[in-house]
């Protein structure tokens, strides 16, 4: 195989979305390829997901084709939401559909429910031509060579080492590139058994959920939903926490013991069998025994190798940091980078993490090198670190003994966003436009908000640290504070330009250096900024 200018391991979203990114703003001709585990990319895997505001407009941005198809085709909307106790009652309704309407007058976009398989489809069906899609491949491990470049080696095909320039993990929670260049081994368990199973909207009416309607449960530390797909599928979740697993006689590790290098969103689906469905059915039964017969009998009639069974594993977000990102020509992104709780956010982010990627790309005119990944790195650390908080706080929230303690949380859970929650003390409006006037109009959200962080704090050696400047220190620059979170997450729709539309007008010769200029300015900038706050 001929060398690469770009080798994603990973044929989910975010290593498909990445694909679409990187084809758009690296200069033409640039070869990229796809490395993905499965046989297939077509195999039918995963249940539901939700795009919110933000991950639409980071896929619109990334290819008006695939946004436009997915929309059309496969989005489907909730225009009722119920919260139930585990014996049915309802604690209260929403009328979503108002919800989401206020949003389509506010943003022009809406909260969106689709299945895994069709956005991973769609995505791997919209690829140009041109770009490579390799299946049955499982990276093994990378060496740096001369050049700059990377020498990668797989188990399976390709046989021979394959070289590449630039080297993008987008292969999940379990990432083997992240094990080598992170080096801070597996994520955690997050104290969480979950089951997943998408059947028809049939099945689904006969134990009474209709379509168009979200159900919640909460209460006795167990949380399960039911809701609507593509093509009028259903899908249900459901999961315990590890003392409800406990008293009932289950050990997770067991339960997933040979599956922790698997995608959660697909699990065991290389190997799930009606055998292997029975005993996760039994189990999720077993938990969840007292609550409403329609849920039960929801669950018990489901097709036993239709139930994906799997262990939540996360990362504190505490300890985030942007070397979580890789370093050097090694980009690390989505689940791989920051696995996040299933509040709504996961595959949004990692839309994001591939536009923004390629914008960065298209405003150095298609050329990459280190300061531009580390640039990256530095603003997705800066963006993802308040929301993965934010998630961290709310997925905790929801398992509790109250049915009514824990729906207090969920208000917007509904609709898949985060709530309007404080991130921390409010920094004042002057020091924030004032950094936001120092990093300039030009300049993303990210960088702003750590701008005022750093104001804030007084920590300018740390922004110019962290981003590559002299005097570098190993501290990462403070979290922005973030008083409104819903706003901080939705942006603005200036923060998602098109991929492609300056390409042509940037030259790819000179777009480098003037993008490395520009950093240069706004570090300055922001380091006297923070020393005049002091």
């Amino acid at each position: 195989m001929a060398a690469l200018d770009a080798a994603i391991i990973g044929g989910g979203p975010a290593g498909l979305a990445t694909a679409h990114a990187l084809h758009k703003t690296l200069p033409p001709g640039a070869r990229i390829a796809v490395f993905e585990r499965a046989p297939r990319i077509d195999i039918p895997r995963g249940a539901g997901l939700g795009l919110e505001v933000n991950g639409l407009r980071a896929l619109r941005a990334i290819d008006q084709g695939v946004f436009d198809e997915v929309m059309s085709r496969h989005a489907v909307s909730i225009a009722t939401s119920d919260f139930r106790d585990p014996q049915g009652g309802v604690i209260r309704s929403s009328d979503t559909a108002a919800v989401l309407q206020a949003s389509k007058e506010k943003h022009g976009l809406h909260a969106v429910q689709m299945g895994w398989h069709e956005l991973n489809t769609t995505l791997a069906a919209r690829l140009p031509p041109d770009v490579e899609v390799h299946t049955g491949c499982r990276f093994l491990r990378y060496e740096e060579v001369e050049g700059g470049r990377l020498r990668l080696y797989f188990e399976g095909k390709p046989a021979a080492p394959v070289t590449a320039s630039l080297l993008v993990a987008a292969d999940g929670y379990f990432s083997n590139v992240r094990r080598q260049c992170v080096g801070d081994g597996p994520p955690d368990f997050g104290g969480n058994l979950v089951w997943r199973a998408r059947l028809s909207s049939e099945e689904a009416e006969k134990h009474g959920y209709p379509r168009g309607k979200v159900v919640w449960y909460f209460g006795a530390n167990r949380m399960a939903l039911v809701f609507g797909i593509t093509g009028g599928d259903v899908v249900w979740t459901a999961s315990v926490t590890e003392a409800e697993l406990e008293k009932v006689g289950i050990d997770w590790r067991e339960v997933t013991a040979g599956r922790l290098d698997t995608a959660a969103q697909s699990a065991d689906y290389l190997t799930r069998s009606e055998a292997a469905g029975l005993a996760s059915r039994e189990r999720v039964l077993r938990c969840f025994q007292g609550y409403e017969s329609p849920l039960l009998g929801l669950m018990a009639d489901t097709r036993p190798e239709a139930i994906v069974e799997h262990g939540l594993f996360v990362r504190p977000a505490a300890d985030i940091r942007p070397e979580w990102f890789g370093k050097g020509r090694v980009v690390v992104l989505g689940d791989a980078a920051h696995p996040l709780r299933p509040t709504g956010q996961g595959t949004n982010q990692a839309l994001e993490d591939a536009h923004h990627l390629g914008r960065l790309i298209q405003e150095a005119g298609g050329q990459v090198d280190d300061v531009l990944l580390d640039k990256w790195r530095l603003q997705r650390y800066l963006r993802v670190g308040p929301i993965m908080a934010s998630v961290e706080a709310q997925g905790k929230a929801a398992y509790r003994a109250d049915a009514r303690a824990a729906t207090s949380n969920a208000s917007t859970l509904e609709r898949g966003s985060m709530s309007d929650r404080p991130a921390g003390p409010a920094t004042s409006a002057a020091v924030q436009g004032a950094a936001a006037a120092a990093a300039g109009p030009a300049t993303s959200a990210a960088v702003q908000g750590a701008a005022a962080a750093a104001a804030a704090a007084g920590a300018a050696e740390a922004v110019s640290g962290a981003a590559g400047g002299e005097g570098a220190t190993p501290a990462p620059p403070p979290l922005p504070v973030v008083p409104d979170m819903s706003a901080f997450i939705t942006g603005k729709e200036e923060d998602w330009p098109a991929l492609g539309s300056l390409h042509d007008r940037a030259g790819s010769s000179t777009g480098a250096s003037s993008d490395t200029a520009s950093t240069s300015r706004v570090q300055q900038q922001v380091k006297e900024l923070a020393l005049s706050a002091v």
